[in-house]
């Protein structure tokens, strides 16, 4: 029976923007690409490649005709592909601009099988190339009266008035948009893409029981038949009891959730707060969030559908609270880096001034991993939690204690720990140095947020501004810029003031303020 073939083609990070077509089964993945590119008004001039793993250059997939040496498009025959209702494909066009397009089949029909492409429905525009010619400029040409306006254009009519404080709020002012994902994307589809481990994991938290295949054959049954079937039941396992999720999200990743849905926005900061709620989100094909233009999450329908669940539901106060309490356990070991679980929870405690049973601090603490917040690990018979990403720095932080010995733990308020889980307390320095970088030296804030983090990283460690200056040499580099004696006492002064996790939260400022007082009581007596 000859077969047409009905695909939704979307660009990747472009909003309410796609085209459907309609080819017969016994056309080409060249036919298709062809017609791609004439629903969207580009020149095929460039080579292109299809995988249906959606992997960029993908070794398996099927490339244009002038690729020698790997699987031919153009003797891709579709109705040969095992092509099935659902299945998404990447189609990478131009490898250096890389245009990614998610193809759908959206439809299997019977018909005509060379059927020519024919577009049936379409929305949103794409230009293959944009005209910069008009825009173009040349730095010579520029007088001083240019680099003013332009001076003006950046940081407002008087730059000079502009300082690290500010600037430091300026992350705070990009908003990321919120959309919603047609209803072809359903989460079972984007829960396939991860490996069967991951998906097993999932499946134990929620208590769904793997089935065991009868028969020899389906013992050796692997791949993507596997990850699509174990999608399908957690999918199926959430929709029918959505109240399951906070076991998966925590109760700050619903809360997040629901803002995400009545807001359609959240700023950068918040963005970047709230990461591993989001990455979360993604892991459970809830959400995508997308690079291009300035960042978007897309979310799925189930998730929206969940939102509204929770919305409705009358334990609201309860995950508020639950929420606070996650938050406040993040806050703790985002500060410390390592800590003993023991320790944790009797901070925890004292800080909240709260009840919370063993049961329940436990219970938030395996979200938290299933997040990759936390890694848990034991040493010398105690149990650490750690928010670093290898054990084995952590161990190199533990060991370092030991040679630094530093005192015990540097406490601190719950507003003083949830400010600086917010990024609200930076060293007093740190405005200074930014000024300097971004208004006198014109350095990207993310190259600033880069040597923000070395300087972190290496106060965690103990270092010096000495043992990370290669690193930061790089950075300085890109804007053919020396580590002179003013920047190296700035970020001096800013890693001094630094937490660092090998003193326990002190820092090295604080630890020789210490130390200095202890001298001068010894004296005195």
């Amino acid at each position: 029976m000859a077969k047409e073939y009905v695909f939704r083609v979307k660009p990747q990070g472009y909003r309410n923007n796609y085209r459907v077509i309609r080819i017969g089964g016994g056309r080409t993945l060249h036919d298709l690409h062809l017609a791609i590119l004439d629903a969207y008004d580009f020149y095929a001039d460039h080579l292109y490649m299809f995988s249906p793993d959606r992997k960029p250059y993908d070794r398996n997939g099927y490339y244009s005709p002038d690729d020698d040496g790997m699987n031919s498009a153009d003797q891709a025959v579709l109705e040969k592909l095992g092509l099935k209702k659902g299945d998404r494909w990447l189609y990478l066009f131009d490898f250096g601009d890389e245009w990614k397009f998610d193809v759908t089949v959206k439809d299997i029909e019977e018909g005509r099988s060379n059927r020519k492409a024919q577009v049936l429905e379409g929305k949103g525009e794409l230009v293959q190339y944009p005209d910069w010619d008009d825009e173009e400029w040349d730095e010579e040409d520029w007088d001083d009266e240019d680099w003013e306006d332009e001076d003006a254009l950046l940081f407002g009519d008087e730059p000079e008035e502009l300082n690290g404080e500010e600037l430091l709020a300026m992350t705070g002012l990009h908003m990321i948009e919120v959309d919603v994902l047609d209803e072809g994307e359903k989460m079972e589809n984007m829960l396939a893409d991860h490996d069967v481990e991951e998906l097993r994991v999932l499946m134990e938290v929620l208590e769904i029981a793997e089935e065991q295949p009868e028969t020899q054959e389906g013992k050796r049954k692997k791949g993507k038949a596997l990850q699509k079937k174990m999608a399908a039941r957690i999918a199926e396992t959430l929709r029918a009891h959505p109240a399951l999720l906070e076991r998966l999200m925590g109760a700050s990743g619903i809360c997040l959730l629901k803002k995400l849905e009545k807001d359609r926005k959240l700023d950068l900061k918040e963005c970047l707060l709230e990461r591993y709620e989001l990455g979360m989100m993604n892991a459970l094909g809830l959400a995508v969030l997308e690079e291009a233009e300035g960042g978007i999450i897309y979310l799925t329908r189930d998730a929206m559908s969940f939102a509204d669940f929770f919305e409705k539901d009358e334990s609201g106060s309860r995950l508020e609270e639950k929420a606070g309490k996650e938050r406040l356990i993040a806050a703790v070991i985002r500060f410390y880096e390592v800590m003993e679980a023991d320790r944790l929870y009797e901070m925890f405690c004292r800080l909240s001034g709260g009840e919370c049973g063993r049961q329940e601090f436990d219970g938030i603490i395996s979200v938290m991993e299933l997040e990759y917040r936390v890694l848990c690990f034991e040493k010398e018979k105690e149990i650490y939690l750690t928010c670093l990403d290898d054990v084995n720095d952590a161990q190199r932080v533990l060991a370092l204690r030991e040679v630094y010995q530093a005192p015990d733990y540097c406490l601190k308020t719950r507003k003083e720990l949830e400010d600086a889980y917010g990024e609200k307390n930076v060293p007093s320095s740190m405005p200074e140095l930014l000024e300097y970088l971004i208004v006198e030296k014109r350095v990207d804030i993310e190259d600033c947020a880069h040597l923000e983090q070395l300087m972190k990283a290496g106060a965690d460690l103990g270092f010096s501004l000495s043992n990370i200056e290669d690193k930061v040499r790089e950075v300085l580099g890109e804007y053919h810029m020396r580590l002179t004696k003013r920047l190296r006492e700035m970020m001096t002064s800013v890693m001094e003031e630094f937490p660092s996790a090998s003193l326990r939260g002190y820092s090295m400022k604080e630890i020789r303020e210490l130390s200095a007082e202890g001298k001068s009581g010894n004296s005195e007596k």
